[in-house]
């Protein structure tokens, strides 16, 4: 219930905001020669509420199976051993990233959403337009937008530190189970950079709102953290396969009469 609660209100709120105002040309669809007008802006304003009810339904019964998880981080208890490379204790690992690994997936779920949600709206009213390669946003729509595109980058700097940083611990990019050297000495740099790499594309995406931008400038963060991301990858863990599949090769012993030429 508490989800689901939670979705609705933040939902129904980004709904209602990107439809606030008087809509100067509204979109009316003629279905037949004497039949009235239906403006289809007006309907699409009805169509907030029921909407948000539908996905924070939706939300919460898919919350509802995390309940263990979530008795298990509120009663959870220390193990006693810290891990090696950040010095938390192992029940941190079991009880408390699980946990957090599903908060943050929702709500970055949510967020999209809400982003997608937006956008159509204020297409629909006009308020964001389209014309080649020429994308124009009124201001009406510029703040809203550039607040949720930054929450969703802020979501990933926060995925990376708490997620993905502590997920080095049991990587399987190596031989073994395990942080592996390229884990402990390329991937954990790597991780380190992109968390203020988001916060940037967050402040470049805020900064073009105000600069009028706003479109360019969140095209140029996705495409500066889509490319960080490809290229980290490809040279942290693409050594580090080659060494996984050659560790698991199956090596070939020489025969009794083999020997060495001189």
């Amino acid at each position: 219930m508490g989800v689901g609660g939670l979705v609705f209100a933040f939902l129904y709120l980004d709904l209602r905001i990107a439809q606030r105002g008087l809509v100067p040309n509204p979109l009316v669809v003629h279905f037949s020669a004497g039949a009235a007008a239906a403006d289809v802006t007006r309907l699409v304003r009805g169509l907030a509420l029921p909407s948000a009810l539908g996905l924070a339904l939706l939300f919460g019964m898919g919350a509802a199976g995390s309940w263990l998880g979530v008795l298990q981080f509120l009663h959870h208890t220390a193990f006693g051993m810290t891990d090696p490379v950040f010095g938390r204790d192992v029940g941190y690992y079991v009880f408390t990233v699980p946990v957090i690994a599903a908060a943050l997936g929702l709500i970055t779920t949510l967020t999209t959403f809400a982003l997608v949600a937006a956008i159509g709206l204020y297409v629909l009213r006009r308020d964001v337009v389209v014309f080649g390669r020429r994308v124009t946003v009124e201001p009406s729509a510029r703040l809203h937008l550039a607040l949720l595109i930054a929450l969703r980058f802020l979501l990933a700097e926060l995925r990376v530190y708490f997620v993905r940083l502590p997920g080095l611990l049991h990587s399987t990019t190596g031989p073994l189970v395990g942080a592996s050297f390229a884990d402990l000495h390329a991937a954990l740099t790597g991780l380190r950079i992109a968390g203020p790499a988001a916060l940037a594309g967050g402040a470049l995406v805020l900064w073009g709102a105000k600069s009028q931008g706003l479109a360019r400038n969140a095209l140029l963060a996705l495409a500066a953290r889509l490319r960080d991301q490809g290229h980290r990858e490809s040279v942290v863990y693409g050594p580090a396969r080659i060494v996984n599949r050659r560790s698991r090769a199956p090596t070939t012993v020489p025969s009794a009469g083999a020997g060495f030429r001189s």
